[in-house]
């Protein structure tokens, strides 16, 4: 028999059916890999599903805006950096009414609690409405900041001029122009609307727009996040080459050898006299022996002739070892970087690390959530200052978020306990009042204002200590709020 044909009948016995099941999964198979796919990100949501998918090679076409509200969802390190950043950044808020001199104003915190009450139970309506809570809208504000680098909401009003609801915008859609006469600068937005070039000025009073890290010459504020699609990108393409490698060297491969004075042997005459026929003769049975090969399941018998030789490329261990831990490790922390998180959040914690500096590195990540918490309590002190001051009433809004405290509730109580003993020893001392004796127990404690009755219980607190014979002087030595 030729050897055409044998190696012609083992490809039809090897040819694949429909009917037979698909190979269960975790057998491992070598593949031809292409050399230039970057793992394009296959799965988008909603709003981006007209794009279908990303990859590296695709980055130049999209806007830093679009590019990185993409892969906030759909790249496991960013997605994953945002969503313990908007856990721990979005505490609870504080907001406390105060007259023109400071001083707090129990009629004013009346109408302000009615307020932030409203916006987390909107009126009830014939029509859908988005929930418009003051959680939402914080943790949209701070969204907002970590991808566009500022934050902007307006105040809508009703027919009566009061508040109805406050919105936030994304802050990627305005554009600022210097205007010639007032050089004032003035926000625009792109609308697209016909007539007018697509931009809309926002030029009015209720509109408030903070930038993070604004530069002296630049309004639009510096985005965090700027500098994460080129590491994004070079992790891509290194993970690709990665692969690719893996494929090549990392697996054992079949080697086979053909014989060709069998090959020879088994050819007909006109073909082993005619030099060129016989090239392309070895040629032919070169690439159907790839083709069964390369098709064959892990399950497969592989039985030939003497004409092939059989062997594994690099048997015995002594193939080439590929050591990409320190290439993983830079990419890791180049990442985290870009993304102003830690490894930690990441999960991949740095074992190298010892307890102190990891303390530190916390507490460095904690203040950079606070600073961005500010830009936000900034922006809500003015949208709730104008809406207080819209209900007829003189004075401010002061909004504060509850402390980023990534400690356990131990170590806190431990801390307040230790603050509540300096507060009481320095009313002991003179050195504050009862009033601001109980306005730092109360805060320490997370209240707002003072109890309608509070000089009342400083009364009864005097005369508890009269009956007892002395004042109950604080213990000392808490324990410390590591």
């Amino acid at each position: 028999m030729k050897l055409l044909k044998i190696f012609s009948s083992i490809r039809n016995a090897r040819s694949p059916d429909i009917a037979t099941p698909p190979v269960t999964a975790g057998v491992a198979k070598t593949n031809q890999l292409q050399q230039w796919a970057y793992s394009p990100f296959a799965f988008l949501p909603r709003k981006w599903e007209h794009v279908r998918s990303i990859d590296a090679t695709t980055f130049k076409y999209y806007s830093l805006n679009d590019l990185l509200d993409m892969l906030s969802v759909v790249h496991p390190e960013v997605s994953l950096s945002l969503w313990q950043f908007l856990r721990v950044a979005n505490t609870d808020i504080q907001f406390k009414a105060k007259n023109p001199d400071g001083t707090e104003s129990k009629r004013a915190q009346r109408v302000l609690d009615e307020m932030v009450w409203k916006l987390n139970h909107p009126t009830d309506s014939t029509s859908f409405q988005r929930s418009q809570g003051i959680d939402k809208l914080s943790l949209q504000l701070l969204l907002n900041a970590m991808l566009r680098g500022a934050m902007g909401c307006e105040l809508v009003l009703d027919a009566n001029a009061r508040m109805h609801s406050i919105v936030a915008f994304d802050t990627g859609t305005i554009y600022y122009k210097t205007d010639p006469k007032t050089k004032r600068i003035i926000p625009y937005q792109w609308q697209g609307l016909q007539g007018q070039n697509g931009y809309v000025s926002l030029d009015y009073p209720t509109i408030f727009i903070e930038a993070v890290d604004e530069a002296i010459d630049d309004p639009y504020g510096r985005n965090p996040l700027a500098s994460v699609p080129a590491i994004v990108a070079f992790q891509l393409q290194v993970l690709s080459d990665l692969k690719a490698a893996l494929h090549q060297v990392g697996y054992p491969r079949i080697h086979a050898k053909l014989l060709e004075e069998v090959i020879r042997n088994n050819a007909p005459d006109f073909v082993r006299m005619d030099p060129a026929k016989f090239t392309d003769w070895v040629m032919r049975i070169k690439s159907d022996i790839e083709s069964q090969l390369q098709n064959l399941n892990p399950d497969d018998i592989l039985v030939t002739t003497d004409a092939l030789e059989m062997d594994l490329v690099g048997k015995g261990g002594t193939g080439q070892m590929i050591r990409t831990e320190s290439v993983i490790q830079v990419i890791e922390r180049s990442l985290a970087a870009s993304l102003k998180t830690l490894g930690t959040i990441l999960g991949r914690p740095d074992t190298s690390v010892g307890g102190e500096r990891y303390a530190a590195e916390l507490k460095i990540y904690s203040r950079g959530i606070e600073s961005l918490q500010k830009n936000v309590e900034r922006i809500l002190e003015r949208v709730f200052t104008m809406a207080l001051n819209l209900e007829g009433i003189r004075g401010f809004v002061d909004v504060s978020f509850m402390p980023v405290d990534l400690r356990s509730d131990l170590q806190i109580v431990a801390e307040k306990q230790t603050l509540q003993d300096v507060i009481i020893a320095a009313r002991l001392r003179g050195a504050i009042s009862d009033l601001e004796e109980t306005q730092l127990h109360r805060a320490n404690l997370g209240l707002i204002g003072l109890p309608s009755d509070w000089q009342q219980l400083i009364e009864e607190r005097k005369r508890r200590e009269e009956q007892k014979g002395g004042i109950d002087i604080p213990r000392h030595g808490s324990p410390p709020a590591t």
